[in-house]
């Protein structure tokens, strides 16, 4: 089996640990065991020896323990780590997964703050780490991250404010940062970014206005900033954008009794 090259079983009621000898197979360079809620241990230090793995998903599985730092050597480009029991902090090595596109790591228990290393995923499309236990601010190095297309980081508890360099998503498409302890006032760059779509901010401790900035979204289809201290009015750019008419469009979602927003865009919550 040493010369096997994918080796993938999702969904197959499979249970029991991840055998330590996978570590032998050499020529590995896909392993998946996504969606078997009854396997459960750590995930083996020994695969840090499979030197040609790209793709490594354990997703919708009960492994407990923490990301070993052996897998950061690997030439990944897809990791799954969601809907798991794993917990503690990633590793900053993980840093070194410069060709990574893809970051599943949602509903799990991570804890702990983003290392400024992970700034270097500039392949990185996908980022979802939402519903964990993530804490402190957003690195200002993920201004680097150009080729961003989702930001799923919604219920945690990341804090702080959000940095203005991060103008150079423009990629970007969803942006979800909801349920968090973000505050300051919301960045008028996030108006450079043409190709968002979604951009939900609710929930927070933002202040200030809406930006009169977002006016420029022309692809924004759902904006949601209610539930913060947020005063001022909308600007009429923002409601006369034409992308409130597609099918799908939510509008803005907004606490009237604070933010002045008379169009019929507008969601008073």
């Amino acid at each position: 089996m040493t010369s096997m090259q994918r080796f993938g079983l999702w969904n197959c009621t499979l249970s029991g640990s991840i055998p330590t000898e996978m570590g032998t197979m050499e020529s590995m360079n896909e392993l998946a065991f996504d969606d078997n809620p009854k396997m459960v241990g750590t995930i083996p230090s020994e695969l840090g020896m499979l030197s040609k793995l790209t793709t490594l998903h354990f997703g919708g599985t009960s492994l407990t323990g923490t990301v070993p730092t052996e897998i950061t050597q690997l030439p990944l480009g897809s990791l799954f780590l969601h809907n798991s029991g794993l917990s503690g902090s990633l590793p900053s090595e993980l840093g070194l997964l410069s060709g990574l596109w893809r970051l599943w790591l949602f509903n799990s228990s991570f804890t702990g703050t983003l290392a400024t290393e992970f700034g270097s995923w500039q392949s990185l499309k996908a980022m979802k780490m939402q519903e964990n236990q993530f804490s402190g601010p957003i690195p200002s190095q993920f201004r680097l991250l150009e080729d961003l297309v989702e930001c799923i980081l919604h219920d945690n508890s990341f804090t702080g404010t959000l940095a203005t360099e991060f103008g150079s998503w423009q990629s970007l498409e969803y942006m979800r940062l909801q349920n968090n302890q973000f505050s300051g006032s919301i960045p008028g760059e996030i108006g450079t970014f043409e190709n968002l779509t979604e951009l939900l901010l609710h929930d927070n401790f933002f202040t200030g206005t809406v930006p009169k900035e977002l006016g420029l979204l022309q692809k924004l289809t759902t904006l949601s900033v209610s539930n913060n201290s947020l005063t001022g009015s909308i600007d009429p750019a923002l409601c006369e954008l034409g992308s409130w008419l597609t099918e799908g469009a939510t509008g803005i979602q907004v606490d009237c009794d604070l933010v002045d927003c008379s169009c019929d865009a507008c969601v008073c919550d």
